[in-house]
């Protein structure tokens, strides 16, 4: 796959994440997904995490700001919005450094505002989110 198609399979995904649609064919089954504050998780958990945080919107998505390729790797800058059952919105910032090999997604490492999400869930709610998933 060339650069253009992994900035293509990484928008497509990216896009597709929150609402719960995204097409997870597209990452590979033993693929690592660290994230910021929690460490490495696998493609099940991340779908976990992602299929717990979207059960507590009533809307979620995710906006790619600024999307830049090179070899097998895919940067993606981006922002959420998710309105919440509860009334509250949710808006964070997001910078994605995805591997891909053969077209699909191997590796992720994310990034985002950790302090924000704490205080915007509460850690209890944020710590059960990940560890539900482990």
């Amino acid at each position: 796959m060339g650069i253009a198609e992994n900035k293509q399979i990484v928008a497509t995904f990216v896009e597709h994440l929150p609402q719960g649609t995204a097409d997870w064919g597209l990452v590979a089954d033993d693929a690592q997904w660290w994230i910021q504050g929690a460490g490495n998780v696998s493609k099940s958990q991340i779908r976990e995490i992602a299929a717990g945080l979207g059960a507590m919107a009533t809307s979620a998505q995710m906006f790619i700001d600024h999307i830049t390729a090179e070899e097998d790797r895919v940067a993606v800058e981006s922002h959420s919005r998710f309105e919440m059952s509860d009334g509250r919105l949710f808006e964070n910032t997001y910078h994605f450094l995805f591997h891909l090999k053969d077209g699909r997604i191997v590796l992720v490492r994310e990034h985002f505002d950790t302090g924000y999400a704490r205080d915007f869930f509460g850690a209890e709610t944020q710590d059960a989110l990940i560890s539900s998933a482990s």
